[in-house]
């Protein structure tokens, strides 16, 4: 009983949508004086088939129909480009070869150090060290991270 209420309903809003396109065609292919002349009724009156190609032809609609439908593939063709890019960049955070960490540590870098391997091995090792150390603030020999030692009544803390 449920599922025929659900599909009435949704017969009704979908006639309810319906009926202003129906009555956009009918007027569209009706003669405009006889169907105002029988009361405007909800079948066509005299139906006038030729009257989209009167509209092309008379009115000159061809060319910006065409140049409306350029327009428009190419606002698609490009949202969907940047869309395609977007979603690429939100599903994989990190590019192919893109180490997570190269731009943290080499931030503080100065641009002819950034060229050098050497300093950058060094770096990458003082940032492992500094992971697998007890604390954040350990000190590392090499490290130029300072070491705060523990507050008072914490274990470990020589008072």
């Amino acid at each position: 009983m449920s599922n025929l209420v659900t599909y009435l309903l949704l017969t009704l809003l979908s006639l309810l949508i319906l009926f202003p396109i129906y009555m956009l065609i009918l007027r569209a292919l009706s003669a405009p004086l006889r169907y105002i002349a029988a009361g405007q009724p909800l079948h066509p009156v005299d139906i006038q088939w030729d009257v989209f190609a009167n509209a092309f032809t008379q009115a000159g609609l061809g060319r910006p129909m065409l140049l409306s439908f350029v327009v428009t593939m190419v606002i698609v063709i490009a949202q969907l480009l940047s869309s395609v890019l977007a979603a690429y960049r939100v599903r994989v955070p990190r590019l192919p070869g893109q180490d997570p960490h190269v731009r943290a540590r080499h931030r503080h870098l100065a641009p002819a150090d950034r060229g050098d391997p050497d300093r950058q091995r060094r770096e990458h090792q003082s940032d492992e060290r500094h992971e697998l150390a007890a604390g954040p603030l350990t000190a590392v020999p090499g490290d130029r991270a300072r070491h705060l030692p523990d507050p008072p009544g914490i274990p470990g803390h020589p008072t």
